[in-house]
């Protein structure tokens, strides 16, 4: 699918729908929380508000002259997408938890069909607004890797789910909806959720909402990998990540449906491991990775390697260590886990100031050299705050029941939670760059035949 001049329609229709679909989804998400009380003639308002808002600013990325035909398909895979949300609003809201009443609104294809047609012209007028407001040398600029954002897409669209997930450890609500792959023996995608829903109910539901959400989004993004021209070994490592999320989706079912903590544990170490995993993807599907070449001589570059190995390594440890305390609360795990901090934040600081000192290395390769500076760079600042933050949540909540007393508490420990996925994340952005540069850089020193 392309326009009359060859500039390509679906792949920044499917960027610009997933974007704004996922920006929807957590908007949704905050402003119907319980806890906040709000009525939709508040909430509806605020999420129409940001769906055209996101329609203009992807068609100022997009630039004028196809704006308006990628706003029509945008809009649309974002209603699309955004249907598996909407799916909770056709039947009448359950106070608190339990079976929701099976009869759907009365007016439900008409409801459907609004919402299509509203997602549609909201992307087709936000994006010609974005494209008039571009400037018209960015309809002539290279086109982008659509591809390598897609992937960057999908990265953040299981940011949110792990942030859920981690409230629904936090506040002890992996059981509060006690079937799968049913909701209360409702359609998991029909069950009314809402301001007036128990907080567990609403957050363990909204867990299993996000956890749809990226498997969708990964089964689009390895599609697209396989049917672009990418290296085998990329194509292969794809449907690895893919095969471990589907894996996930089946350990989190058994966990409900045996109300297992250790399936729970597991469950909790694999989602961050994904995470890394779907990083690593978008640094091999990314202009950076492919724009590294054999700068660094072997010494440097094989020091950075070793750094960011053993931070990755040690990491990992640490998210065991972690995840063990969160779900057993075990006061052992939990003084190996602060102990081993220490372990984690020397390492994490190895790598990233050798990954800091590669631009002074690689100035003639910019792309590349700011992707792991940067990235060193951000694994300090992380690792910093991680470290604080640790201390902060031993101090004042370490040792507690299970359930956090408040909904700060929840919140204080889902952050170190989230930050450390974060984290992961950031060494596994300068763990791939440096393993390649490492590579590349022995196979420009090895002698020729």
């Amino acid at each position: 699918m392309t326009t009359g001049n060859s500039r390509p329609l679906l792949p920044p229709i499917l960027v610009s729908g997933f974007v704004a679909s996922i920006g929807l989804w957590v908007l949704w998400f905050v402003t119907h929380l319980p806890w906040l009380h709000q009525s939709e003639s508040i909430n509806i308002p605020i999420l129409l508000g940001y769906w055209g808002l996101a329609f203009v600013v992807a068609g100022f990325n997009v630039g004028p002259g196809r704006a308006w035909k990628v706003g029509v398909g945008a809009g649309l895979v974002s209603a699309l997408v955004g249907l598996l949300a909407l799916g909770t609003k056709l039947r009448a809201e359950v106070q608190g938890g339990g079976p929701a009443d099976p009869t759907l609104h009365p007016s439900t294809a008409l409801i459907v069909l609004g919402f299509l047609a509203t997602g549609t012209l909201l992307g087709a007028a936000g994006m010609a607004l974005g494209g008039a407001l571009a400037p018209k040398s960015r309809a002539t600029q290279p086109e982008p890797d659509w591809l390598s954002r897609f992937a960057w897409v999908t990265c953040i669209a299981a940011a949110p789910l792990l942030f859920v997930g981690g409230l629904v450890t936090s506040t002890d609500s992996g059981m509060a909806v006690p079937d799968w792959p049913n909701t209360f023996g409702s359609n998991m995608f029909l069950y009314p959720l809402g301001p007036r829903s128990a907080p567990n109910v609403y957050l363990e539901h909204s867990h299993r909402l996000f956890g749809t959400l990226v498997g969708l989004t990964s089964i689009v993004l390895t599609c697209w990998v396989w049917l672009s021209n990418q290296r085998f070994y990329v194509r292969v490592y794809a449907i690895v990540v893919l095969t471990l999320i589907i894996a996930q989706g089946l350990l989190g079912a058994m966990r409900v449906i045996q109300n297992d903590r250790i399936s729970a544990l597991v469950h909790g170490v694999i989602a961050q491991v994904i995470f890394a995993g779907l990083i690593a993807l978008a640094i091999y599907l990314s202009p950076s990775f492919r724009g590294l070449s054999a700068i660094l001589p072997p010494p440097p570059a094989r020091r950075i390697k070793l750094f960011a190995t053993a931070a990755m390594h040690t990491m990992l440890v640490q998210l065991v260590f972690g995840a063990m305390y969160r779900h057993l609360r075990s006061s052992h795990v939990l003084w190996s886990h602060a102990g081993f901090s220490v372990v984690v934040v020397v390492a994490a600081i190895l790598a990233g100031f050798s990954a800091h000192a590669f631009m002074k290395d690689a100035a003639n390769l910019p792309a590349a050299a700011k992707t792991l500076r940067r990235g060193g760079t951000w694994l300090i600042v992380a690792v910093g705050f991680q470290f604080l933050l640790g201390w902060f949540v031993f101090m004042t909540t370490a040792g507690q029941n299970r359930r956090p007393e408040s909904v700060p508490q929840a919140v204080i420990r889902t952050t170190h939670q989230a930050n450390g996925a974060l984290l992961l994340g950031l060494t596994t952005v300068v763990f791939v760059m440096a393993r390649q540069a490492n590579r590349l850089a022995k196979r420009a020193t090895k002698p020729a035949g």
